[in-house]
């Protein structure tokens, strides 16, 4: 009764994702691929599950249960249906399962326009507060370019190298 109360207290607060996109949210094991069209609410998904794994790790399929969970305390989960999101934020939080919790600057969120790029951290500054500003959330060129630039000495360069269009060259 447990897990199912504490399940159905995450499916409340991302009531708003239908039941797939909930699946993608709470799936935090492994790669997940998400394929749909053009405004099916890929980048609310994207940004829900970047937060959801930043705050809640693996909880949603997490089986463990508190050692002395009290019948009182099972039935109030189950009774916490009316909870403001405030309230429920803090709820959920208790459920955290901090042993899978991702680090910010662990997350590599790629999109391939400036325009989805820009979308996808303004979103995510939003949802995420403070944290967002050390995620990896870019277009595929900025992310790699990124990369090429932290790691420059690795390969001989300096960090400072200038990328040419051989075009205009």
């Amino acid at each position: 009764r447990y897990l199912a109360a504490k399940r159905a207290l995450f499916d409340q607060k991302y009531a708003f994702l239908n039941e797939k996109q909930r699946e993608a949210v709470y799936t935090t094991m492994g790669p997940l691929l998400v394929l749909a069209g053009a405004g099916t609410g890929k980048t609310t998904l994207l940004v829900n599950r970047i937060a959801y794994i930043l705050k809640y790790g693996n909880a949603y399929y997490s089986e463990a249960v508190p050692a002395g969970l009290s019948e009182e305390t099972v039935c109030e989960m189950e009774n916490a249906k009316n909870l403001s999101a405030e309230d429920l934020d803090m709820y959920l939080e208790g459920f955290a399962d901090r042993s899978e919790i991702v680090a910010p600057w662990n997350v590599l969120a790629i999109t391939f326009t400036n325009k989805a790029a820009n979308e996808m951290k303004s979103r995510l500054e939003k949802t995420v507060g403070e944290g967002a500003k050390e995620l990896w959330c870019g277009t595929i060129h900025s992310m790699c370019l990124r990369i090429l630039r932290r790691y420059a000495s690795e390969i001989e360069y300096q960090s400072n190298f200038t990328i040419y269009d051989m075009d205009d060259v």
